[in-house]
């Protein structure tokens, strides 16, 4: 049976109300572990969303998840920013690249907590209390899986999400915080690149002395 005239009217008016809403009407193709969640406000048309460290930066809303305020570099449209002030801080949903300043050091992870414990650290751009009230979460094993990352390394990516950590508080906008050290390399655990310049040096002083033995 077909739709009446008023049935037809009906419909449109939810797409007219859904499209100014910012609703998304076609579902993205998610990642595992990041179900798609169907907003009735895109997170870029509020006035929380704004991008601390870089206030130019270009957002687009994320639904993969939750309902994600991302900003992007205007001038690299395909390069994410990171937002907050201090480096070790990621929100939910977001990603970013730790490192340490000196290339010749490696980063030893002290501590990691996915969750939240902090009722101001990566307000969600919605403002909603019921999103920060929980300052008592975090999941048990973000330093292993934190260490398993960037131990050792010159820099590394986490992503904060549930897919990574689990969901140690249901319906909390949570956020990873990662404490590390920058540290002079273990030599025998040191990357190639630190050993290079030794092992050359190393196998000129070899090849030389085998030389003075002829």
């Amino acid at each position: 049976m077909g739709r009446t005239s008023w049935q037809w009217i009906s419909v449109l008016t939810t797409i007219a109300i859904g499209i100014c809403a910012g609703v998304v009407l076609e579902e993205p193709d998610c990642p595992p572990g990041l179900p798609f969640v169907n907003c009735t406000l895109s997170p870029c048309d509020v006035d929380a969303a704004v991008c601390e460290a870089f206030p130019d930066a270009l957002c687009r809303a994320d639904y993969c998840g939750g309902c994600v305020a991302k900003f992007y570099d205007r001038h690299d449209d395909g390069t994410e920013v990171h937002c907050e002030l201090d480096v070790g801080i990621i929100c939910e949903n977001k990603n970013t690249t730790l490192s340490c300043v000196d290339n010749s050091h490696v980063m030893t992870v002290v501590s990691a907590m996915y969750g939240r414990q902090s009722d101001q650290v990566c307000r969600h751009p919605y403002g909603q209390e019921k999103l920060h009230n929980d300052t008592n979460c975090s999941a048990k094993n973000a330093t292993e899986i934190v260490t398993g990352l960037c131990d050792g390394q010159y820099s590394c990516h986490p992503t904060a999400n549930n897919a990574v950590f689990g969901d140690p508080c249901y319906g909390t906008y949570k956020y990873l915080e990662v404490d590390f050290t920058c540290d002079l390399p273990d030599a025998a655990n040191a990357p190639i690149s630190v050993l290079g310049p030794f092992i050359v040096v190393f196998a000129v002083c070899l090849s030389l002395h085998a030389n003075n033995l002829v």
